[in-house]
């Protein structure tokens, strides 16, 4: 990844690997940490470099108003094709 972010080696590394997966095999990791740790600065690395590989980054903005809405950040990234039908599953 072009970007370096200082002592952030194992979450890189990590996400590398994901990379280097996708999209074969697919995947998802979680990034959480108090405010002002750095998450946005991996996240973006990650999505410069996915771009990178010619990957398709989708990106959504968390609302606390959504907070009790099933689904809502999935619903923001792929609009649903019917409405009256839920994912059976989302892993």
């Amino acid at each position: 990844m072009p970007e370096v972010l200082w002592g952030r080696e194992p979450e890189m590394a990590a996400l590398r690997e994901l990379l280097d997966r996708l999209p074969e095999t697919g995947g998802a990791l979680v990034l959480y940490g108090q405010p002002g740790v750095g998450k946005s600065s991996i996240l973006a690395a990650a999505a410069a470099e996915a771009e990178r590989r010619h990957l398709t980054v989708l990106s959504a903005v968390g609302v606390q108003t959504e907070f009790h809405l099933p689904f809502a950040g999935l619903r923001a990234l792929v609009p649903p094709l019917d409405t009256d039908r839920q994912p059976a599953a989302i892993a």
